[in-house]
């Protein structure tokens, strides 16, 4: 059995017995219905080193052992940059969990969908910057992210914990790769983008 947990802290972004506050560089998700596991950067050449096309995998999920194929990898160069033009990217987000608890008391003072809409955006702006800072890119032009459609809110569970997740659709000028994570608990498949 393989045991992603041991070894590489960019499978469980733990070192040394404390949790590392950075941008996972490893994610697991659902894409089509199908599990699937996205590396970024070094996440991607760590999958490349454990997962083999050709190899079934004895998993542990939760309490549960699975075995596992992988049915197909794909690796892809994206050019990630912020346009110079002005042009926007329009993407779709799913189960986006923008709110901590500092955000969170400041989208319940208030009433005001605008104001709301206004806030998930500076949130929103800051996750895609976090993302570009983790992977080494750093913008000298101002980044621009709009929300254009908002779902209600939907309550989701993690480690014991209600959140508020979100569907939205967004535009913005960096030219952000599909599949990738933003907002919180993104290595658990939360806050998937793809482009619309």
């Amino acid at each position: 059995m393989i045991k992603m947990a041991d070894g590489n802290p960019l499978f469980h972004n733990h070192k040394g017995g404390r949790f590392c506050y950075v941008y996972p560089l490893v994610q697991c998700k659902r894409i089509d219905g199908l599990a699937a596991v996205v590396g970024i950067n070094q996440g991607a050449l760590a999958l490349s080193e454990l997962l083999r096309p050709e190899t079934t995998y004895e998993l542990q999920l939760g309490r549960r052992q699975v075995i596992a194929g992988i049915r197909e990898t794909i690796r892809e160069e994206w050019d990630l940059a912020c346009s110079a033009n002005g042009e926007e990217h329009a993407y779709l987000i799913d189960r986006w969990v923008p709110l901590n608890g500092d955000n969170y008391n400041a989208w319940r003072t208030t009433d005001s969908l605008l104001e709301r809409i206004a806030l998930l955006e500076r949130i929103l702006l800051g996750n895609i910057l976090s993302f570009s800072k983790c992977v080494g890119l750093f913008f000298d032009q101002p980044i621009t992210c709009r929300i254009s459609s908002l779902s209600s809110p939907e309550i989701i569970r993690s480690k014991g914990t209600d959140m508020m997740s979100f569907k939205a659709e967004f535009k913005t000028n960096v030219n952000l790769p599909e599949y990738i994570g933003l907002g919180r608990s993104v290595s658990k498949g939360n806050g998937v983008i793809r482009l619309k």
